[in-house]
């Protein structure tokens, strides 16, 4: 789905910066039916396995970044080949980044994130999952809240101030004229009606 933004040339600078504290525009993650679209008859056990990693890190990315005040999510997985002769077992272990509005809350999310990554990769434990918060600089207050001054009594955004002000002058002067124009017709009634008497 797509949307079209129509706005001023003047206010292309705050629209970019408030679409970019809102985290558009959005990454693209790959689907698994992307990484595993077949390139060839035959692929080797190594680049499926890799090709496996990374859709599956797509894959929890693009749910990460669902959740609100999420502007970006990367998962980063690690899958140990190990030997099923040898003694030592290397864990599975996962490394999440995500860049959030400064304004939330997030951190009080983190477990519920790690949750969501061992239960998505077979192997990994809870212990093994870590959580990298990274605060986004809080554009979205700073474009979302001018600044404001008083015209006339009325509070005016400051880039609207002079536009304000000439619209305000412009109803002064209609006002003024059908004012006269009222009064030139009342006149002219009066002087008509004692002109028959």
């Amino acid at each position: 789905m797509t949307y079209t933004l129509r706005i001023d040339k003047a206010d292309m600078a705050q629209a970019v910066e408030l679409l970019q504290g809102l985290g558009f525009p959005k990454d693209n993650y790959a689907s698994m039916g992307d990484v595993f679209k077949k390139a060839g008859l035959v692929s080797s056990p190594l680049e499926e396995r890799i090709r496996f990693i990374y859709a599956l890190s797509q894959e929890i990315s693009e749910t990460l970044s669902q959740i609100d005040s999420v502007l970006s999510a990367r998962v980063h997985i690690v899958l140990p080949e190990n030997n099923p002769l040898s003694e030592t077992i290397q864990p599975s272990s996962a490394a999440v980044f995500i860049r959030y509005r400064q304004d939330s809350n997030i951190e009080s999310l983190v477990p519920q994130i790690k949750k969501l990554v061992v239960n998505s990769i077979e192997g990994l434990s809870y212990d093994k999952v870590s959580v990298i918060l990274f605060p986004s600089e809080n554009a979205v207050s700073k474009a979302s809240q001018p600044e404001f001054q008083s015209v006339l009594g009325i509070k005016v955004a400051s880039g609207s101030v002079r536009p304000f002000r000439v619209l305000t002058g412009v109803l002064i002067i209609l006002l003024v004229l059908a004012a006269g124009g009222m009064g030139f017709l009342f006149w002219t009634s009066l002087k008509h009606r004692k002109g028959q008497t």
